[in-house]
């Protein structure tokens, strides 16, 4: 599952993160790294 597939008040941990060095990097340094678990408060609009 992606995490654009997530829907409001849904749960899910990171199993991986793909993408290109730099972003990786950026997203682990936010905290986004494997085996954490977040939920989408609140979906686009």
């Amino acid at each position: 599952m992606s995490i654009c597939e997530l829907l409001p008040g849904q749960t899910a941990k990171i199993s991986s993160i793909s993408g290109n060095e730099k972003l990786v990097k950026r997203l682990m340094a936010l905290g986004c790294i494997e085996g954490t678990e977040i939920s989408l408060k609140k979906g686009p609009l």
